[in-house]
């Protein structure tokens, strides 16, 4: 019994071992700038849908590491990495929205991936959030409480966000009761897991 145990975790484990490989080879010849081999490790990867190496090919593209410049290629990267649930490519998704790169500039769009890493617990999305209704800005009536909400677990997240150029001041609006009441909301607040995409039933060509 006991061995018929190890062998099916032995079996369970062995893809994530398989992929965490590749992955991380390519991580290490990135920061070693040896780009080829990197988009060579994290291609067939990304090809199957790994969200990781979807989001590494992304910023390749993004800043022209070892390959031409192209924003409409790297959105297409972080917009698969984004819908399999990645945090980060959902915040790159909103970020290339905001600026209009790879894309027609889209402020609706930039707020809803935004708020969707902001939910998993992504800092720098947590803040745009805090940042964007502490100004009624990006299609959101301006609310200074629920601009302290995402303040408040940005550096939660993050402590370096304090340190921010630009970091705002909704708290400065609010009433004792109301500081109160959003810091009641930070403690019982939960990030959201991570949703799977439903099976495609047609292709995904991107955006």
């Amino acid at each position: 019994m006991r061995l018929a145990s190890v062998v099916f975790l032995v079996l369970l484990l062995l893809p994530v071992v398989a992929i965490a490989g590749p992955l991380e080879d390519g991580e290490k010849a990135f920061e070693r700038h040896d780009y080829q081999t990197a988009l060579k490790l994290w291609q067939p990867l990304a090809d199957q849908g790994y969200a990781r190496a979807e989001d590494n090919i992304a910023l390749m593209y993004l800043g022209g590491a070892g390959v031409t410049r192209n924003y409409a290629e790297a959105m297409k990267w972080y917009l698969k990495a984004a819908r399999a649930g990645n945090a980060a490519g959902q915040f790159m998704v909103g970020q290339m929205n905001e600026r209009g790169q790879g894309v027609p500039r889209s402020l609706p769009e930039m707020m809803k991936w935004y708020l969707k890493a902001a939910e998993q617990g992504f800092s720098p999305a947590q803040y745009k959030l805090g940042w964007a209704y502490e100004r009624g800005w990006g299609g959101v009536t301006r609310d200074y409480a629920e601009a302290y909400f995402w303040d408040l677990l940005s550096q939660k997240s993050d402590s370096e966000t304090l340190h921010r150029p630009d970091y705002g001041d909704a708290a400065a609006h609010l009433t004792t009761e109301q500081k109160a009441a959003v810091a009641k909301r930070v403690k019982e607040w939960k990030p959201s897991p991570a949703q799977p995409p439903a099976p495609a039933t047609t292709p995904d060509k991107g955006p």
